[in-house]
């Protein structure tokens, strides 16, 4: 079973440093990264997201479609 109780959505479109920004303030909560989960869904943006976000995947429950 798992303990994740909420969902944090990020949709983005070539917004990479904007991106990182949120990645970073949901890194430095305090909150028990075990109990919430992001998703970020990219509309097909030019730059390369994936790459950018890899330093916040040990960190936090991310997901990127």
């Amino acid at each position: 079973m798992s303990n994740i109780k909420y969902s944090i959505i990020i949709p983005t479109y070539n917004r990479t440093q904007n991106l990182l920004c949120v990645l970073l303030a949901l890194a430095k909560q305090r909150f028990d990264y075990n109990k919430f989960e992001v998703i970020i869904s990219d509309d097909g943006s030019n730059v390369d997201n994936p790459s950018s976000i890899r330093k916040y995947s040990d960190i936090l429950n991310l997901y990127a479609v």
